[in-house]
């Protein structure tokens, strides 16, 4: 059928060329549309009606806008990126137009929506440059909590191994680098080729020195570049800087006992003979009552310590918890403050909603009362825990005289 191009379809068309990788969530009154080839994609991953405007015979189909997130969440299990274009303020010029522009890039491993999320799950994005005999530099950061990490690789099939056992939701990678891109295509995660001028080492290096100056003078130069790479990404997915990611934290594989992905799958670690949770040691073991607290323990069970100091002040905190009565107030203040760093996420990237503001005074009033249940007790671990939280007093108070249910 001939498509006749209307000035909404050359508008749509334009958009679109910004993000041909991408399906284009086009909004459209209460609906985002979904036109040409993400339309006929829309339709099958979404199992929805494929149909056809009939002013211009363009193939089509639709989501409503205010229910829009289980459908971002099915098209980025499979593996597609979502660009979101919103309506603007009529034009007097052309009113029968509205402008419209993108207004953020939704990729498997830049989620930041607690609805696409998994609670008990970390949602790592993986940066990674270098090359085999110079070595391989890995960033890996968590755009939904703000957790950055890397870390540096002589080999392969090390780097490998640890992209498994971080298991991010994305890798990416610059243009130029075909044999980093042909090693980690089998690696069942997906994998985004950056354009190599937008991501260059020196475009990278000066956001990130820009970004977190304190820590840059300690960094290798190939940290910089990677976790660079990273950031930039996930801010230009977002259209904005980011206030909750801190500065990337530097750990070596070898203070962490090596498990390897085979091995991992045959004791049925985190996830049983099937790929689900249930009947894994880590489902036997949660009895967590936070999510940041399932996602710790998870982490826990992949990252075996090494060091014997360690390993015992591990030991002597979860005598005392056992030992304890972890009931009353502890337990409350816990499931009081709930996912604290994801709700942290939110605000950190202009995402929170009024109701997010109000949890967070709940939740930072409840963190007053575990700090002082932490400090009663003699671990010198939790105890150098209890003294790192801070409940602001004075932002509770400040959400508390704004905002009421």
């Amino acid at each position: 059928m001939a498509v006749k191009q209307t000035p909404l379809i050359a508008q749509y068309l334009s958009v679109k060329q910004r993000v041909p990788d991408a399906i284009l969530f086009f909004r459209l009154g209460d609906f985002y549309e979904m036109f040409f080839e993400d339309a006929e994609v829309g339709a099958r991953v979404l199992d929805i009606q494929l149909t056809s405007r009939n002013k211009d015979g363009v193939p089509l189909c639709g989501v409503p806008y205010h229910s829009a997130q289980p459908y971002i969440a099915k098209l980025l299990k499979a593996g597609h990126k979502v660009a979101i274009c919103e309506q603007g303020t009529p034009d007097p010029k052309t009113p029968k137009l509205m402008p419209r522009q993108i207004v953020r890039v939704i990729t498997p491993g830049t989620v930041g929506e607690e609805m696409v999320l998994t609670a008990a799950e970390k949602s790592y994005l993986v940066a990674v440059t270098g090359a085999e005999g110079i070595g391989f530099t890995l960033a890996a950061l968590d755009v939904s909590t703000g957790e950055f990490l890397a870390t540096q690789v002589r080999e392969a099939s090390t780097l490998c191994e640890e992209i498994a056992r971080i298991a991010p939701r994305e890798i990416v990678i610059a243009a130029k680098d075909g044999e980093l891109s042909a090693m980690l295509k089998d690696l069942n995660c997906s994998l985004t080729t950056l354009d190599h001028e937008s991501f260059s080492a020196e475009r990278a290096t000066a956001a990130f020195s820009n970004r977190f100056a304190a820590a840059f003078s300690d960094l290798h130069e190939s940290i910089a570049h990677t976790a660079g790479i990273a950031l930039l990404y996930v801010e230009d997915t977002f259209g904005r800087d980011l206030a909750h990611i801190a500065a990337p934290r530097l750990y070596r594989i070898a203070e962490y006992m090596v498990v390897d992905e085979t091995t991992r799958r045959h004791l049925e670690l985190i996830a049983s003979s099937d790929g689900a949770r249930k009947g894994s040691l880590l489902s036997i073991l949660d009895e967590t009552l936070t999510a940041v607290g399932a996602r710790t323990l998870c982490n826990w069970i992949i990252y075996p310590l090494m060091a014997l100091d360690a390993i015992h002040a591990r030991h002597d905190a979860l005598e005392e918890l056992f030992d304890a009565d972890l009931g009353g107030t502890l337990a409350e203040s816990l499931k009081r403050i709930g996912d604290l760093e994801r709700l942290a996420g939110r605000i950190g990237a202009m995402r929170a909603s009024p109701r997010d503001c109000l949890r967070l005074g709940d939740a930072l009033g409840a963190a007053d009362s575990l700090k002082q249940g932490m400090g009663a007790l003699k671990s010198p671990l939790i105890r150098e825990q209890a003294a790192r939280i801070s409940p602001m007093p004075t932002l509770v108070a400040q959400i508390a005289a704004t905002l009421s249910e």
